[in-house]
C-alpha cells in the first residue's frame, strides 16, 4: 500500500480502459471523456507485459470494440 494515497495493487494485471479518445494531449481535453471517435486509450500494461510497460503513463490506442485477455478496468469505491 502507498502510505500517502492508500492505494493497493494499482499497477499491472490488465490494461485499463479509459473514457478518453486517443490523440495528443491538450489543455482543453486532457481530462474529458470521449463523445465518439475511432480510438480509445488503455493505460498501464498487464501481467503479460514487461516492467517497462507497467506504468500509468503508458497509453495505447485501441478500437472501442477491442477485446483481449489483458484488457479490463478497475472498480473503486469510497472508503469508510
Amino acid at each position: 500500500a502507498s502510505p500517502n494515497l492508500g492505494l493497493y495493487d494499482m499497477a499491472g494485471n490488465v490494461w485499463e480502459w479509459t473514457c478518453s479518445d486517443y490523440g495528443p494531449y491538450s489543455e482543453k481535453n486532457y481530462a474529458n471523456c470521449s463523445k465518439g471517435g475511432s480510438g480509445r486509450v488503455v493505460r498501464g500494461g498487464s501481467c503479460y507485459d514487461g516492467p517497462a510497460l507497467v506504468r500509468s503513463a503508458n497509453r495505447v490506442n485501441i478500437s472501442p470494440d477491442g477485446r483481449g485477455l489483458s484488457l479490463g478496468f478497475r472498480l473503486s469505491r469510497t472508503g469508510p
